[in-house]
């Protein structure tokens, strides 16, 4: 048993280079504000009072703070709260105050609409609530670090808890066994004609497929039952050291297929935000690498706030403090 919870406590709060969580916070940063942007031009058509959605029913404990107003300048306070909030996170400043805003900004939109809404904005709200609760519980000196370094390209991101980021990985991992089992509610999946049939949709084909993947029942058996096959294993792949990389892959291809062929908006690219959770720090320190070198080149390298060593100083000298 103490093996067991020694191995339980490392998972989740053992201290490790935070470049995961940068990258992750930077990519649900970019997310909410496209998403937002894209909100922008129909967001009293589809919120106002008078809108899409009209009266709606709310849940004792909903949250919306928008179930208490529908008022057109009430709608527009949260969508420009939330659009600071999210390029709080795109930036890196301010993210223990910007990560709740925007988090509590998608959730007010989200939940007052089930028609204007699809599953990956389901999906954003649910990582940015997340990472919201991780920051309100994070000192602000591990996460107001910038992508791409700060003072010098090569100094280490700051060592920190990653305990957020477990959270991010177990909701991305557990919605694919849960899909799945929703799929197999129905005939078509089990048939293994799903994937035939949103290729067929005009409304929904974003660009040109073959012939053969709308028409051949042969392929449209592959391509479902390979779904459902990925998405019912990649959980365990994923934490296996050997499969794990190529269960990524596998994933990341799927959501590449999905979003060329379908128009399903933010749905892939929240997914991908998922993936980059289940990397490790020096996969992503090598990929941001040559990014930050050329980073610190610009006038704007070299006005940061902590390098990895200012970070461990300052909790050296707190450690102290605190004997």
């Amino acid at each position: 048993m103490s093996r067991l919870t020694g191995a339980w406590n490392r998972w989740w709060f053992a201290p490790q280079p935070i470049s995961v969580a940068v990258a992750v916070r930077t990519m649900l940063g970019l997310l909410s504000f496209v998403w937002l942007v894209s909100l922008r031009p129909d967001l009293i058509d589809f919120f106002g009072a008078d809108g899409l959605i009209g009266e709606r029913q709310w849940g004792r404990y909903q949250l919306s703070f928008l179930r208490f107003t529908q008022a057109e300048g009430a709608i527009w306070s949260v969508w420009a709260i939330s659009l600071m909030g999210s390029i709080s996170l795109l930036l890196g400043r301010g993210v223990r105050l910007g990560a709740p805003l925007v988090a509590y900004g998608h959730v007010s939109f989200v939940a007052l609409s089930r028609i204007t809404v699809n599953g990956g904005d389901r999906m954003l709200r649910n990582f940015l609530v997340l990472y919201a609760l991780y920051a309100i519980c994070t000192p602000s000196r591990w996460l107001d670090v910038h992508l791409l370094g700060e003072v010098d390209a090569t100094e280490p991101y700051p060592t920190g808890p990653v305990w957020g980021l477990r959270l991010i990985q177990l909701q991305m991992l557990l919605a694919y066994p849960f899909g799945v089992y929703g799929k197999l509610q129905g005939s078509q999946w089990l048939e293994g004609t799903a994937a035939l049939q949103p290729l067929n949709l005009v409304r929904l084909t974003r660009f040109p497929v073959p012939d053969l993947l709308q028409e051949s029942l042969f392929v449209g058996g592959i391509l479902t039952y390979g779904t459902l096959a990925l998405e019912s294993t990649l959980p365990i792949l994923v934490y296996h050291p050997r499969t794990r990389r190529w269960a990524i892959a596998a994933g990341v291809l799927m959501h590449l297929g999905f979003d060329y062929a379908l128009r399903l908006g933010l749905f892939s690219w929240v997914m991908f935000a998922g993936y980059l959770a289940l990397l490790t720090p020096g996969e992503v320190e090598r990929a941001l690498g040559p990014l930050r070198r050329v980073s610190a080149l610009s006038p704007f390298g070299h006005r940061g706030v902590h390098t990895g060593r200012e970070v461990e100083v300052g909790l050296e000298v707190e450690r102290d403090r605190s004997r």
